[in-house]
């Protein structure tokens, strides 16, 4: 088999690559290339809340354990107000953005199969 070819699991039909769409008779498989446009967006919007409600967390929760740990007198937000929370959001951005880059760049080069499977 060679790079310009790819073989489904499901009826082992070897095909020119850039199908969408297995041509083995009655199999029908999705062929999917690289990451979805869904999966990159999960990536992005998962990573970027996760990140977004960490800081936020962070930044209200931390300065009380500091304070009580070590008798200290750090202010919530660490003095920051409201500058704290659009700092946060661009950290969440900027992690979101890598972490889409990241999926994307794992993903770059699979080729995949899906073919529905009905319930017997």
């Amino acid at each position: 088999m060679s790079t310009n070819t790819i073989q489904c699991p499901f009826c082992q039909t070897v095909s020119n690559s850039g199908l969408r769409v297995c041509p083995g008779s009655n199999c029908g498989a999705t062929i999917i290339y690289g990451a979805t446009d869904k999966e990159l967006q999960n990536a992005f919007t998962q990573s970027g809340s996760i990140t977004f409600i960490s800081l936020i967390l962070l930044q209200l929760i931390g300065p009380t354990l500091i304070n009580g740990q070590f008798n200290l007198n750090i202010p919530q937000m660490f003095g920051l107000g409201f500058y704290g929370v659009i700092a946060s959001g661009v950290l969440a951005w900027w992690m979101a953005v890598r972490s889409r880059a990241s999926s994307e760049a794992s993903m770059s080069g699979l080729v995949r199969f899906f073919r529905f499977m009905p319930r017997v």
